[in-house]
This record gives C-alpha cells, sequence and structure tokens, in this order.
C-alpha cells in the first residue's frame, strides 16, 4: 500500500543491497574494552556497495550517489527517514512562500531536547574532545535545500564519517551517531550558510 502510494505521488524509491555483504567497517569497541565483530553484531550492517560504512552512515552515500544520477532532480531536495514522516504540504511551497531560500535547512527535535544528551554529548566528546553544549538537537534524519546545498551537505558529513571510522575513539556503538555528527558539524560551522528551524 505504501510503494503504490508513493509512486502515486510520483516520489521515486531506491533499494540497497544488504543480502551478502561481508562489512569492513570494523573496530567499534564495545562495552567490554574489546573490538565488536561487525559479522555478528545485530546493531552494525554495512551495505554491499559501501562496506567500509556502517549504514546510518553509507545511506549519505547513496543519497549522493541517487542525486547525482537523477539528472531531471534539479529543484529542492528532502532527504527524511521515512518511518516517522509526515508531510502536512509541500515544504518547497512553504519554504518559498515564508522567502527561506537557503541552500540548506536542518530541522530541530522537540525543544526540550538539547546537545548535552547523551546522543550527541558522548560521542562528540569522545571523538573530537569538542561540547555542542546547550542548543537545540538538529535531525540528521529530515533535511532539504536546493541540490547542490544537499550535495555539499553530504561531501562533508562523509569527510567527517571518513574522519571518525579511522580513530578508535570515535568509533561509538550505538546508532545515531549520525545525528552526533551532523550536529557537531552545524555547530562548528562546517555546513556554510545554513538556517535552522
Amino acid at each position: 500500500a505504501v510503494s503504490r502510494y508513493l509512486k502515486f505521488q510520483n516520489v521515486t524509491m531506491k533499494g540497497i543491497e544488504m543480502k551478502g555483504s561481508v562489512c569492513t567497517y570494523n573496530g567499534t569497541i564495545g562495552k567490554d574494552g574489546k573490538a565488536i565483530d561487525m559479522q555478528k553484531s545485530p546493531w552494525w550492517k554495512c551495505p554491499k556497495a559501501y562496506p567500509d560504512y556502517k549504514i546510518t552512515w553509507a545511506r549519505f552515500l547513496f543519497y549522493r550517489d541517487w542525486l547525482q544520477d537523477c539528472t531531471f532532480c534539479t529543484d529542492g531536495v528532502v532527504l527524511t527517514d521515512v518511518r516517522d514522516a509526515y508531510f502536512q504540504r509541500d515544504p518547497f511551497v512553504a519554504a518559498v512562500q515564508s522567502k527561506q531560500n537557503h541552500p540548506l535547512v536542518l530541522f530541530q527535535e522537540h525543544p526540550t531536547m538539547v546537545n548535552t544528551h547523551w546522543l550527541t554529548d558522548i560521542p562528540v566528546s569522545s571523538c573530537r574532545e569538542h561540547k555542542v553544549g546547550n542548543t537545540p538537537v538538529l535531525c540528521s534524519g529530515s533535511v532539504m535545500g536546493s541540490r547542490e546545498g544537499i550535495l555539499d551537505y553530504i561531501d562533508v558529513m562523509v569527510e567527517e564519517f571518513d574522519y571518525w571510522k579511522t580513530r578508535e575513539k570515535c568509533r561509538i556503538n550505538w546508532p545515531g551517531d549520525d545525528q552526533s555528527i551532523h550536529n557537531y558539524l552545524y555547530y562548528t560551522n562546517r555546513f556554510g550558510h545554513t538556517t535552522s528551524h
């Protein structure tokens, strides 16, 4: 039913090949202080096309591939987790009406969620020895902007993933560190001209 609806709405859907994938992203340290065997971990899976990246990071490389392959995708772009995203109206029409013409737009979580929360604080403090502080949490699962703005955003994210994956102190054993990285990059002005709502 969902696939039919999305096709009816002219949404392009893409799949990711996971079957038979061998994860080469290794070295995440578990609670016991030992490296986790990624082949046995219930949390970490790597896609066949990008075995050096856990799926929560690899999705950004897929976004880039799909967007670069789409020659007719020249307008606004939304990257979103679909399991909890609800559109009440066209977000680009709303952006134009409110004169929000930004190459990259990020969205805040609930107002009570701040970056002193463990999801941002522990990974960023461990990896970058930086405190993002008492700032609003921005959701890495909802990002929109121009084609160029989104491609630039992905490049910055992947550059930071590459930094994190080569350093043992940056290998955190829980999902969600893409959001930690997303917030770190925004609050250290690595995304350039960006707005958040």
